[in-house]
């Protein structure tokens, strides 16, 4: 995927929908597993000016295979878009407006 990092920017790559664990890697690197969604990665430390290898890996559990759930399974792998935001980082920091 190519993208072009800027300063101020965080680079939020967003699944809405897979099954069952997601485990995401960015340039080779591991971005976490997570086993919920929506599922969110920020993936900007990860994230080169150019050309990037982004690789989703979904495993489904060993109770799935072994066919623990008799009844309607659950769909597997990515059935949803994928997308990659960037995302304006204002460095100011926040004040309140209380005294």
């Amino acid at each position: 995927m190519e993208l072009s990092k800027e300063q101020n920017r965080r680079y939020i790559l967003f699944i809405t929908e897979a099954g069952e664990d997601v485990e995401l890697f960015v340039n080779g690197a591991s971005q976490g597993i997570q086993i919920l969604p929506p599922f969110l990665y920020d993936i900007t430390e990860a994230v080169q000016d150019g050309e990037n290898d982004i690789r989703i890996e979904v495993a489904t559990t060993l109770e799935r295979e072994r066919g623990a759930n008799k009844g309607k399974q659950a769909p597997i792998g990515i059935y949803s878009t994928v997308k990659v935001y960037k995302v304006n980082i204002d460095d100011n920091p926040l004040h309140s407006d209380t005294a």
